[in-house]
C-alpha cells in the first residue's frame, strides 16, 4: 500500500520541511519527491510539475487519502493538514484559528522574505550585481518579542498555549540561520534560541528532516 501523501520539496529550502514536520507530527505516511530548480526534466518549471503547481515552486502536496487533492505553498499546506487531520495544531474556535493564522501570515509575508533577503545579500547579490551589499541591507533582520509576551502568560509557544502551525512556520526558517550568517543575531535572543532548540528536538522535526535529507 502506498503512502498517504506525496510531498514535493528540494534540498536546502526552509519551506518544504515545514510540511514534513507536520505530516510527521500527525503520524501520516508520506513519500518525498525532490525537485530541482529550473526547467529540466526534474525541475519545478517542467511541464509535468506545473500541472501540480502552476506557480512552479515547492512545497506541493498531494493527498491520496482525499482523491489526490493537491495543495501548494507552505502556509496552505499547513492549514489544510491542520484543518483536516489535526485541529490541535490550529485551534478549535474561530478566534483560536485566527490567532494562529495571523502569525502564519506574518511569517510568510514578513519574517520569511526578510530572512530570505539576508540570504540573498550574503550569498548571491555580489555575484549577480557585481557590488557588495551595504551593511544597512543586512541590518534589517530583527526578531520580534512575541515569545517574551507569551512567556509572561505562561506559554512557550508563538500562539496560544500549545505547539501549532505558527511555531512550525517560523521554525522552518529560524533553524536555517547559519546559512545567512545570522547565528550570532539569534544568540542575542535567548528565548528565541531556546524555542528553536526545543522545536528542533521534537521527534517529528527529526523525522521530517530525515525524510527530506536522510539520503543526502
Amino acid at each position: 500500500m502506498g503512502a498517504d501523501f506525496t510531498l514535493f520539496g528540494h534540498l536546502g529550502g526552509p519551506n518544504p520541511p515545514k510540511v514534513a514536520f507536520l505530516l510527521s507530527e500527525l503520524g501520516l505516511s508520506y513519500e518525498v519527491k525532490l525537485k530541482e530548480f529550473g526547467e529540466g526534466p526534474n525541475g519545478v518549471k517542467a511541464a509535468d510539475f506545473l500541472k501540480i503547481n502552476p506557480n512552479g515552486r515547492v512545497p506541493a502536496l498531494i493527498d491520496h487519502k482525499n482523491g489526490d487533492f493537491v495543495v501548494w505553498e507552505s502556509a496552505a499546506c499547513l492549514y489544510y493538514l491542520a484543518e483536516k487531520y489535526g485541529p490541535q495544531f490550529i485551534g478549535n474556535t474561530v478566534e483560536e484559528k485566527s490567532t494562529v493564522m495571523q502569525w502564519v501570515a506574518f511569517q510568510i509575508s514578513g519574517h520569511g522574505p526578510v530572512q530570505g533577503m539576508v540570504n540573498w545579500m550574503k550569498h548571491y547579490h555580489e555575484k549577480v550585481s557585481g557590488e557588495k551589499p551595504q551593511q544597512s541591507m543586512l541590518d534589517r533582520y530583527h526578531t520580534w518579542e512575541q515569545l517574551k509576551q507569551q512567556e509572561a502568560k505562561g506559554s512557550k509557544f508563538i500562539a496560544g498555549n500549545s505547539y501549532t502551525i505558527a511555531d512550525i512556520s517560523f521554525h522552518g526558517w529560524l533553524r536555517t540561520t547559519d546559512f545567512g550568517g545570522l547565528t550570532e543575531d539569534l544568540n542575542k535572543y535567548p528565548r528565541v534560541k531556546a524555542w528553536t532548540e526545543r522545536n528542533e528536538a521534537r521527534p517529528a522535526t527529526k523525522a521530517g528532516h530525515e525524510a527530506i535529507y536522510g539520503k543526502h
